[in-house]
């Protein structure tokens, strides 16, 4: 798995010290509670509650992001393609996830897991297949607002004017069928996700991933990509190209 961040405005931006993670995991009537039950946290305009979240290293500048330059985070910084040909070489990624029982590229700088959950496979987290993604500005772990459901797990709220850019690309259909319950209505405030409509899934076939789509070519030939905050309308699917803006 892995993820591609984009300078999209006109300005260098730093890395250093933001957050990338998941939002709420559960869209479904299930055992974990009902539809009514976890509204509150889904459709919460105070933020987005996660239970996985990341922090870029740095201390301010470390990691600039020039206008159109795109970095790469992996699950796994390694050459998949020994394994699979049709997987992808992570060895040249910019950025790494962490876990304590998993592979590591000393090469690779890592991100720094924060939880709250504790993944006790030791292999950090799945950030890079799917699901309702986060990036963030810097803000302080320590202090966010924290729930806990009643079987323990916990979840943070990353405050909505810290929000960067959210994406759902969990392909629902698949789910309701294969689980046979009933999804909920939205997986995160329309503020942030205008229509549900999750378009990737990701078990089905590997050789492929989620690209943002190109709404045009800037002067001096930079790339300024869709963002509608609609995310099958911005993305479109099509062969893994980890590093490169093709769509």
């Amino acid at each position: 798995g892995y993820i591609e961040l984009y300078n999209n405005s006109d300005t260098t931006v730093y890395l250093d010290g933001m957050l990338l993670g998941k939002a709420w995991p559960y869209v479904f009537e299930t055992e974990l509670g009902s539809c009514a039950e976890s509204e509150p946290h889904r459709n919460d305009p105070g933020g987005l509650w996660s239970r996985e979240m990341h922090k870029f290293p740095g201390s301010g500048s470390d990691y600039p992001l020039a206008p159109g330059q795109v970095v790469t985070v992996a699950l796994d910084a390694v050459d998949h393609s020994v394994a699979d040909a049709g997987l992808p070489d992570l060895s040249i990624a910019d950025f790494e996830l962490k876990g304590t029982a998993d592979a590591d590229n000393p090469d690779v700088p890592n991100l720094q897991y924060l939880g709250p959950f504790r993944d006790v496979t030791g292999h950090g987290t799945s950030v890079g297949g799917g699901g309702t993604l986060f990036l963030s500005d810097p803000v302080d772990f320590e202090l966010l607002t924290r729930y806990r459901l009643a079987g323990g797990m916990e979840f943070a709220r990353i405050p909505m004017a810290a929000l960067l850019d959210v994406t759902d690309m969990e392909n629902g259909a698949n789910y309701i069928i294969e689980l046979m319950v009933r999804p909920c209505d939205l997986s995160v405030p329309r503020s942030l996700e205008r229509l549900q409509g999750g378009f990737l899934d990701s078990r089905k076939n590997l050789s492929l991933a989620g690209h943002r789509r190109v709404l045009r070519t800037a002067t001096g030939g930079r790339i300024v990509l869709q963002d509608v905050n609609t995310s099958f309308v911005d993305f479109a699917i099509g062969a893994r190209s980890p590093g490169r803006i093709e769509y």
